[in-house]
């Protein structure tokens, strides 16, 4: 599994993590419940419909691109 390396160098190291709810999920009851969506984990991607679903990757891609420009 990759999530435990990528977790502990987050804390280690300062790495910026960005998930994307995809399903609904009990993402509260993990590790990764402290780090920040990259959009509301409550309106997971397959929730929406297509054109909301277009919007949304905009608007990851969008947060994802400001993040590594930091």
């Amino acid at each position: 599994m990759i999530l435990p390396p990528l977790l502990d160098a987050a804390e280690a190291e300062g790495l910026t993590i960005i998930w994307i709810p995809l399903s609904f999920s009990s993402y509260e009851e993990t590790e990764i419940e402290k780090y920040q969506s990259a959009h509301p984990p409550n309106q997971p991607l397959d929730s929406l419909n297509s054109a909301q679903e277009n919007k949304a990757w905009v608007d990851i891609c969008k947060k994802i691109k400001t993040a590594l420009l930091r």
